[in-house]
Formats: structure tokens, sequence, C-alpha cells
């Protein structure tokens, strides 16, 4: 029996007449919407093919951790034809563009069956082009991207440094430094502490999604953006073991319409290399990690100079270091000012402040010339204990009898954040266990959700890291997959097509739990 949804609604913020105090997504007034942004559906102007859109984790392998940027491409009626009867209604440059349309407005999709309205994608618009010419289409292509985009794009800026702290505090650390707040969160709870974690983000050039990258390969989680029934877009923090206690929510069986699956030594892993990292730091916040190189540096009279200090390794400056215990500036200690660069003429050191941000890797000093003359920096520099990365230790796991019949295929993983040896080598036979033999990558399922209440059922409610049965006859594949990424395209008709693309499940050992607990039965050791 084929299903058909209730409605299919594409939503966009346009601007409104009233601010949303205190509501998440209409409140940040110049960060996260615009002033009076409200939802308002535009679903009766998208032109007749549809809809594209694709989100989750790009691959299935080990190092596979994060989301990358999702999309959603549509295109909308800009013709005299459309629901406001005017052309160029979709054109930012033309007099008649609806007002509110513009780059960085929210959109979503919005679909309902069986009385729940399931917010499948969220995020902002990031391209508008008008087709132009007497003989295109009057339309408006578009381009949306989600909240990942805002991770790819957004430097570090002096995050403070993580001692002692899990991994999904360290994961709530660096999300905070993004301008705008997610719509949601869902922050499992880590199963490592980092001793010292963000030592080693360079704050100039490294990206949340990077930092993001770092942290779900150290505590092998997963971060990504998912859909909900509540208002979509909703970034998830996964721990190491939250994956291995879901139970299977949805079964193909031979329901697909396409699949990719392939067995190949790619994905034979059988000599597993796993570098942690500990931590040496200096027992007094005395040594000297960042000294400024240039004496010319001017500060006119009543000005303010803003200097992103690096940490390096005093004995090898072209190091970058971790800083902890770090000392604010002294004057005369720390820094000096005079009228002349040679550090002659008048001592102007007590008319200026050096104020420090520190981050785990660099600090912002802003300094202020508060005397009557342009002065000179002639000296300056930050103290503290530096913590230093260079000693890391590579654990070995491997599986000679693998080897003998498949040859030696390596993986090698980082887990920058780990400064365990055990963890490390426990994560190295983890990692062996699983891949030292052959195993059928299922890469991708395609279905049409029309085809029955029960698929329609799963296509929008499923979402990423949902454990699933995948069944067919001709390659006959019975085993548990985990989604990674969601691709939907929506037709005209309101028919829906799904492709999952999804990782292996492979059992892991949970002390009492029946049928996680039987090692060498049900599931292999994890860690």
């Amino acid at each position: 029996m084929s299903a058909e949804v209730t409605s299919v609604d594409l939503q966009m913020q346009l601007a409104g007449s009233g601010w949303l105090l205190g509501e998440v997504g209409f409140s940040e007034i110049g960060e996260s919407t615009y002033v009076g942004a409200v939802w308002t559906s535009i679903t009766d102007v998208v032109i007749t093919n549809g809809l594209d859109l694709i989100y989750g984790i790009s691959g299935s392998g080990p190092s596979n951790r994060v989301a990358s940027t999702g999309t959603m491409t549509f295109e909308l009626d800009n013709s005299a034809s459309n629901s406001a009867g005017l052309l160029g209604l979709y054109s930012p440059n033309n007099s008649n563009c609806r007002d509110g349309f513009e780059l960085g407005i929210g959109v979503r999709l919005a679909i309902t069956y069986g009385g729940t309205t399931y917010y499948k994608w969220r995020g902002i618009l990031s391209s508008i082009e008008p087709v132009g010419g007497v003989k295109r289409d009057r339309v408006t292509q578009c381009i949306a991207v989600d909240y990942m985009d805002d991770a790819a794009s957004s430097l570090l800026s002096q995050v403070a440094l993580q001692i002692d702290k899990r991994s999904d505090e360290v994961f709530e650390a660096v999300y905070e430094e993004l301008a705008r707040p997610a719509p949601a969160t869902s922050i499992g709870t880590g199963s490592s502490t980092f001793a010292y974690a963000l030592d080693n983000v360079q704050d100039e050039n490294t990206t949340v999604l990077s930092a993001f990258q770092t942290i779900a390969l150290s505590e092998v989680g997963y971060i990504y953006v998912k859909g909900d029934t509540t208002q979509g877009g909703t970034l998830v923090f996964e721990g190491r073991n939250d994956r291995q206690t879901s139970a299977v929510s949805a079964t193909l069986d031979n329901d697909m319409i396409e699949m990719t699956a392939n067995r190949s030594m790619k994905d034979l892993l059988n000599r597993v290399n796993v570098t942690t990292y500990p931590r040496k730091v200096d027992a007094n916040p005395t040594t000297v990690l960042y000294q400024l190189s240039n004496a010319n540096t001017t500060v006119p009279s009543g000005g303010t100079l803003t200097i992103d200090a690096a940490y390096t390794d005093p004995s090898q400056q072209a190091s970058r270091v971790g800083g902890t215990g770090m000392v604010t500036p002294v004057a005369t200690t720390d820094y000096t000012m005079n009228t002349a660069a040679d550090g002659s003429g008048s001592n102007l050191t007590a008319s200026f402040s050096v104020t420090p941000v520190f981050g785990g890797n660099s600090a912002k000093l802003t300094i202020v010339n508060g005397s009557a003359s342009d002065g000179y920096i002639t000296f300056l520099r930050l103290r503290g204990k530096g913590i230093y990365t260079f000693d890391a230790t590579i654990s070995t796991s491997q599986d000679t009898d693998s080897q003998t019949l498949y040859g030696i295929n390596t993986l090698s993983y980082n887990m920058p954040y780990e400064d365990t040896l055990t963890v490390g080598q426990e994560a190295a036979s983890y990692f062996a266990s699983v891949y030292k033999d052959p195993l059928t990558s299922l890469r991708e399922v395609t279905f049409e959700a029309n085809a029955s209440a029960t698929l329609m059922g799963y296509a929008l409610a499923r979402e990423i890291s949902d454990k699933v049965t995948i069944e067919e006859t001709v390659s006959g594949l019975d085993a548990d997959y985990y989604i990674n990424a969601i691709s939907l395209s929506l037709s005209a008709k309101n028919q829906i097509s799904v492709t999952w693309a999804l990782a292996p499940s492979t059992g892991v050992w949970l002390l009492g739990t029946a049928g996680m607990s039987e090692i060498g039965t049900t599931t292999l050791l994890g860690f």
C-alpha cells in the first residue's frame, strides 16, 4: 500500500514586524537572525522539479567521525505567474523582491505525515542565483547550508586551555566559540578525560570544524547535525559507546531500489597504529613562551594596538606549543615602552597598559598608550608553563593470521588529545579486531518512501547514527549498519527518494548488557 505525506513545507525566516525575545533562533539579534524573522511557508513557489538535500558524515571508515557541510538545493518561481504575481520576486536587486529574502536567512524543510511534522533539514540560505535571459526559465536557483558550515568557516579565538576535561566538555568549549548558536544541541557523555586539550590549536587558522575533528578522533566519537520533530538542525556529540547501546530501528528487507555493496581489500585492516600524545609541562610559570621580535613597533599617543601572540618553544621557536599558568604581563619586567625604538629617550612604560586574553595556544594582547607621546614597544614577552607534545607514542595491534591470508594492510589513527598509552593500545586492539577479516561494506541503499507506510516512516523518522538492518537476497546480506549520512530527493508530486550512507555495526563488549556481553559469541572486545 502506497503512502502519501500530508504536506511538504519549505519555510524561510523572512522579515516580519516583531522580535521574539527568548526564542532560540529569534532573539540573537544581529547574530542568528534578522529582526522580526518569522518562519514563512514558500512551498507554493517551489518549481516542479522539487529539491535535493544531503547531510551527515562522508565515508564509513575508522577516521570518518565528523559531518561535513550539508546542503539543500531548490528553485523558486521568479516569474510573474508566481503566487505574488510579481516578476523578480526572488531577485535581491529587483524592486519586486520579497521583503526579507536575502543571504543568511533561515531555511528548513518540514514534512508532515501521520500527524507528525518532521523537520528534516535546517540551515541558512547561502547562494541566490536568479536565472536571466529572455529565453531562460524565470527561476531563482538557491543553495542552503546547514550548521556544519558555521563550524567550517569559523576560526577559534583564544579558546581557554582545557585541563582534565571529558571530551564532551571540550566539545562544549569549542562549540561556544561559534557566533550563532545551533537551534538545539544533544551532547552525550564522553568516555575519555584529557589531561590537556586545545593546547595544540592555532587560533589564527584553526576552524571549529577542525577542532571538532580532533576531539572526535581523540574520543572515537561522532559529531553531526540531524533532523527531529521539534525544530530541526540539532547539533549532536556522541561518545564512543553511544552507538553501541542503540537498538535496531528499521529493517529494509529487499525494499531498496539501488544499493552499493562491495568487499574490498582497502577495507581490511590487520595492522593498526594508534598514536597518542603524552604531554610534558614545565614545572614553573617562568618559561618565555612569546617575545616580540620587532622593537620598532609603535603605538601612537592615545592609540591601541592588538597583537595575537603565539606560544612557541623557546628552544625551537619555529615550533608552536601550548601554555598554562600564564602570567599577566608586569610593567618593566615583561614590557617596556620608550619614545625611541632603541630604548633611548623618555621611558613611557608607566603610561602603557598590556591586557591579555590567554588561550591554550596563544594570547590576544591589547596594548594602550596612555601617554601624550607616540611610543615604541622596546620589549614585550609572555611567561608561563609550556606544554609540549613532541613525545608521541605509537601503539600497535596486528593479526598475523589475517596478514598471512591477505597481506599487510595498515591503519594509522591519531588521538591528538589522548595521553594515555593504555587507551591507545585498547583502541588499536579494537580497530584490528573489527577490520581484520573481510567485511562487506554497504556504502549506500536507496528506497522510495512512498512505496509503503513503513518506508515513509523510515524516510522521515530515521536519522544519523540510527541502527538499521539490511537484508538483500542477491548479495546475501543480512547485517546491521549505522546511518552515517542521508540524501533526500523530493519530486513535484511529493514523491520522496531516500539514500542512506551506511557504516558497519560491530558489537562491542558492554559488561552486563544482554547481547553485548557474550564476548566471542555476540560481540568483540571494545574499550
